[in-house]
């Protein structure tokens, strides 16, 4: 019996249906960030953290984590792949595991953290804003984040890298598809 998600009865999902998946994605879990900021901040003061201390980054990342480990490991869908009707599968069709959707988002980071600080660098320049970072300041105007928007337009199957490691694969579902 096939299975009905095996990537010979689905083809690859396309840089622009993730991209839109992902940006939908991103509006949701902003949201779900602001109300961790409104339940963490008063608990970070009361425990006399300030907003640079590293608790907050790594609450913010287990937040993150856990949206999208909890959506990839109980259906393989968020709510943006859902509508544009793509699913994260393990590579043989099943749901992945805990362990596969944490070497999936860590080796996701780099090309986030690029595209977060490649946006915050055009908006601030937009805005005629210091810049945030030093660095930045030797780089032209908008480089990271088209370094970033590139690196996931072209990290695609086969050639994902993140897919490799984590032996997963991100199919688009026919129209059909619940």
């Amino acid at each position: 019996m096939k299975n009905p998600d095996s990537p010979s009865e689905h083809q690859y999902a396309s840089a622009k249906h993730r991209l839109i998946a992902m940006l939908y994605d991103g509006l949701l879990l902003i949201t779900i960030l602001f109300i961790a900021i409104a339940i963490f901040t008063p608990i970070a003061a009361a425990l006399g953290f300030d907003s640079d201390h590293p608790a907050f980054t790594i609450y913010f990342l287990s937040i993150c984590f856990l949206f999208y480990a909890g959506f990839w490991t109980h259906g393989g869908q968020t709510l943006g792949m859902t509508t544009w009707k793509i699913k994260l599968t393990h590579e043989n069709g099943q749901s992945i595991s805990w362990s596969q959707a944490l070497l999936r988002y860590i080796t996701a980071l780099p090309s986030w953290i690029i595209i977060i600080v490649g946006t915050s660098v055009f908006v601030v320049d937009t805005l005629n804003l210091p810049k945030p970072f030093y660095w930045v300041n030797e780089l032209p105007d908008g480089l990271l984040l088209a370094v970033g928007l590139l690196m996931l337009y072209f990290d695609q199957r086969p050639n994902n890298w993140r897919d490799r490691f984590s032996h997963t694969q991100i199919i688009r579902l026919n129209k059909s598809a619940k």
